[in-house]
């Protein structure tokens, strides 16, 4: 069982203005600004403080557009990707009434709509979706997505990577 108390601080998620993050290393708290410059609560390092603290290069912002790879898969749907060792994420947007080419490619694919609508097109098979819904993909088979009214939003995982998301460009890749 995790140890809580002044010598066990549980970590902090990014604050409210995603520019500071508490991490825990060997049993002590330490922050990190935005610019990964250790420091306080104010983003400064204190004053005689020594010492190695993690970096924030891997922490993201889905709202944050500037971050990941730019990708346009096809016309009203963008991504950001964001490469792994062994997997790959990508934020895709999809404006009101879009569709993505049906697809396929070797790796296996999760998504999961955070917002909006849309049906999911999968096998040959037309699936409404709505927020909160997921699904997966096995490599190889067909699939697509058409959007209504709302638009939406969808987090895709890859395994393993797309070679062909590792870079920014246009299209799906396949």
């Amino acid at each position: 069982m995790p140890k809580n108390g002044p010598d066990y601080p549980l970590p902090r998620r990014l604050d409210a203005n995603h520019d500071m993050v508490a991490i825990v290393t060997f049993g002590k708290a330490a922050t990190v600004a935005a610019d990964g410059r250790p420091g306080d609560d104010a983003g400064h390092r204190k004053s005689g403080e020594t010492g190695s603290v993690m970096s924030t290069k891997n922490f993201f912002n889905i709202d944050d557009m500037s971050q990941g790879i730019a990708r346009k898969l096809a016309e009203g749907i963008t991504t950001r990707v964001f490469v792994g060792d062994n997997v790959m994420l990508s934020v895709a947007r999809l404006d009101p009434n879009t569709a993505g080419s049906i697809h396929s490619h070797p790796e296996e694919q999760w998504g999961i709509l955070l917002e909006g609508e849309c049906v999911r097109i999968q096998d040959g098979q037309e699936i409404e979706a709505k927020a909160g819904d997921f699904w997966c993909t096995p490599g190889g088979v067909e699939h697509g997505i058409r959007t209504g009214a709302a638009g939406a939003t969808v987090i895709d995982v890859f395994s393993p990577p797309r070679e062909e998301y590792k870079k920014p460009g246009d299209g799906f890749g396949v």
